[in-house]
């Protein structure tokens, strides 16, 4: 989650014998720039993370982490003139059953409560303890938002599409034979006969949080227009894991496995497509600019997911 936080440049500098041209570059040094990552979903209230940058050569540590969050922001969200303003609401000071509700779907794992780590958002706390809110996101409505923190006011627009979906899910074996022990799932779904359509999805694994593909979590129609197909799911884990190749993106026979799709809109698209596609954590990536929907003094997004979930029970 930390790589959700935190914008970092990372520069990979190869030794070549053959070349003599010294090369000098100059890295600039870019602290405190406010990042967002907001989103609202149809049916939930709306929740925004909103952290700071670090500098990648600044000595930082892990343990600093609990002090990039920003506090005492004014964050309000309006949509077709209803204005609510959003609460700052740590992890720990809600009650332990909630506490493990809100970390699972920001995508924390843990075992007891005591590894919850103390995130704090700007939410609708209200949602959490009693299931009421006072704005939750609707289909084909738009949201603005406005932060006011540190000096500084950031502002963005999101549109929660219209649900499309899917058809249905199913399974397969795996292409190798020999690996009798695990299947692909399988999503069928028919794409609209108009451009424009995007999706960003997620996998459960039995009791673990969802998570996105770690290769990529978005994809848009201009290859498959008007067509119906089966589009294999890829199983989506903690990026701080060990990546096993020999099981990557199979799930395990006996599993049950949730899927979140979510169709989002253009600009949310191209920042989530951006952001996936520098390869993540490899110091061998593509550096590249990330498409953010933020104006003002800050980085990130503000998204909208007209999301639907279905559930497959993988057979023995």
């Amino acid at each position: 989650m930390s790589n959700r936080f935190i914008v970092l440049i990372i520069i990979f500098a190869g030794l070549i014998t053959a070349c003599t041209t010294d090369v000098t570059i100059d890295i600039p040094i870019q602290s405190d720039v406010l990042v967002v990552e907001g989103i609202i979903e149809n049916e939930l209230p709306p929740y925004i993370l909103l952290t700071k940058s670090v500098a990648i050569f600044g000595g930082n540590s892990l343990n600093d982490l609990e002090d990039l969050y920003v506090h005492n922001a004014i964050v309000t969200v309006e949509s077709e003139g209803q204005l609510v303003t959003l609460p700052e609401i740590c992890i720990t000071d809600l009650p332990i059953p909630i506490q493990q509700q809100v970390a699972a779907n920001l995508g924390f794992n843990f075992n007891d409560s005591t590894e919850i780590p103390n995130i704090c958002i700007y939410t609708d706390p209200n949602y959490f303890l009693t299931g009421n809110a006072t704005l939750l996101g609707e289909e084909e409505r738009d949201y603005h938002l406005t932060i006011q923190a540190e000096g500084k006011t950031l502002t963005a627009t999101t549109r929660v599409p219209k649900v499309i979906g899917y058809n249905f899910l199913s399974y397969e074996n795996h292409p190798n034979p020999n690996n009798d022990s695990m299947l692909v799932v399988t999503c069928n779904l028919t794409i609209p006969d108009t451009f424009g359509n995007h999706v960003r999805y997620f996998t459960k694994r039995n009791n673990e949080p969802l998570y996105p593909p770690l290769s990529s979590s978005v994809w848009d129609d201009k290859l498959f227009i008007g067509t119906t197909i089966e589009l294999p799911i890829e199983r989506g884990q903690n990026p701080q894991d060990d990546l096993d190749f020999a099981t990557y993106s199979f799930f395990w026979k006996g599993d049950t496995v949730v899927l979140k799709w979510c169709d989002i809109s253009k600009p949310h698209f191209d920042f989530w497509r951006t952001l996936e596609s520098d390869g993540g954590d490899s110091p061998f990536s593509t550096p590249v600019i990330k498409k953010s929907n933020i104006v003002g003094d800050g980085v990130g997004v503000w998204g909208g997911y007209a999301a639907t979930y279905d559930t497959i029970i993988l057979p023995l």
